[in-house]
């Protein structure tokens, strides 16, 4: 994969899964100053024209990681003159705007993606996350529901967990929990809507309802005595991981 070194987060959201791109932290790179350095070097290369693809790859990380996205823009024009096609590239660029608070530019970036390729699920989302920052989060749910009610794929899922994100993070709680609960039985099998409950009902409160709720999650994982995701949540929480694995799943059952 072309952005492997640049891990694609959650924006701290189920349903936006891989929209937001973050780079590697400086520290994982080494201390600011040998980072700073290492950009001056690979700048010069690029400059003399002597910048392998690899390099190219290395100073856009570089610039990213410490936080210098105007320019980490202007290699990726470049590069994107090379090849205009790249959705990852695209992606990228679009991210990079957003984050440098250029959403308008985002917003055409990913609108030009999305004429070519409608339903690639990180532009829908990465769009989302775009709308919902530029104060336009109804706007970006009207948009999901109705890509939500006509798709039949796998994006299903994906796209279902992305509009009760929104209908959450936008004051909605209500439908957002139905929506959850919605998914939770249209995927018996999948542990994403359970978790993505639970996380909503530990905002309001209900300690009780989300130690079931984990323990729904932890049976659609595996067999296993063991998640270490969910015991993360349960210890983050400040549950215990053998009650969250004795309570009998049935919260996300209810209408």
């Amino acid at each position: 994969m072309l952005f492997s070194g640049i891990v694609l987060a959650t924006a701290g959201l189920m349903g936006w899964g891989l929209a937001a791109v973050f780079p590697p932290k400086t520290s994982d790179l080494g201390s600011r100053a040998v980072v700073t350095r290492e950009v001056q070097t690979l700048l010069a290369r690029q400059d003399s024209g002597t910048l392998s693809p690899e390099e190219r790859f290395q100073l856009v990380e570089r610039l990213i990681a410490i936080n210098r996205l105007d320019q980490a823009l202007e290699v990726l024009a470049l590069w994107r003159e090379e090849t205009p096609t790249s959705i990852e590239l695209n992606l990228l660029i679009a991210d990079l705007r957003r984050r440098s608070g250029d959403h308008l530019g985002a917003t055409t970036d990913l609108d030009q993606l999305l004429r070519l390729h409608p339903d690639l699920l990180d532009a829908i989302k990465l769009k989302a996350l775009v709308q919902q920052e530029s104060g336009i989060g109804d706007e970006a749910i009207r948009t999901i529901q109705d890509k939500f009610k006509r798709v039949k794929d796998n994006n299903q899922l994906s796209l279902g967990l992305l509009l009760a994100d929104l209908q959450r993070v936008n004051g909605d709680r209500n439908n957002a929990r139905g929506t959850y609960q919605r998914l939770a039985k249209t995927f018996p099998n999948d542990a994403d809507p359970v978790i993505a409950l639970a996380l909503l009902e530990r905002e309001d409160g209900n300690s009780t309802t989300v130690q079931t709720l984990l323990s729904e999650a932890r049976s659609r994982r595996s067999d296993d005595l063991s998640d270490p995701l969910i015991d993360q949540l349960a210890s983050r929480w400040g549950l215990s991981a053998a009650r969250v694995r004795a309570v009998q799943p049935a919260a996300a059952d209810k209408p």
